[in-house]
């Protein structure tokens, strides 16, 4: 029996967490930290630019973000004021998570082609601004 989109959605999202959750625990840290940090890796950022940034991936608790900051805070890697920053520690932590995240990646895209790739995040986007999200 075909599955339909809403399964694999939602299959594909549970895998995706697990996958990230068991590579990352290690590292104390978890999918949401990643994407906290990889957010601040751009450059300075204020705390509510970084609750933006991360809000479609927080619906459930939107106050995660925070708790991410403020543990990233705590173990050294980002540094707090008017905006937050990566300090030397967290450089070099961003670099080795996003190692792990990059080997999940292409473990994820193993057997996709870029093109598929690109054809299936547009397909995707189309169907969600079909639904009301705008398109970017």
């Amino acid at each position: 029996m075909q599955r339909p989109i809403g399964f694999w959605l939602q299959r594909l999202d549970g895998l995706i967490e697990s996958r990230f959750a068991a590579e990352l625990d290690g590292l104390g840290l978890t999918r949401r930290h990643w994407q906290v940090l990889n957010t601040v890796a751009t450059g300075p950022v204020t705390r509510a630019e970084v609750d933006a940034a991360v809000a479609p991936f927080l619906a459930a608790a939107p106050a995660d973000a925070q708790r991410c900051i403020d543990d990233l805070i705590a173990r050294g890697w980002v540094a707090d004021g008017q905006q937050l920053a990566l300090t030397a520690d967290g450089v070099a932590g961003h670099a080795a998570v996003a190692t792990v995240v990059q080997r999940e990646r292409t473990a994820i895209m193993d057997g996709i082609s870029p093109d598929d790739y690109l054809r299936t995040v547009m397909t995707l986007e189309r169907m969600a601004a079909n639904l009301g999200q705008p398109l970017r």
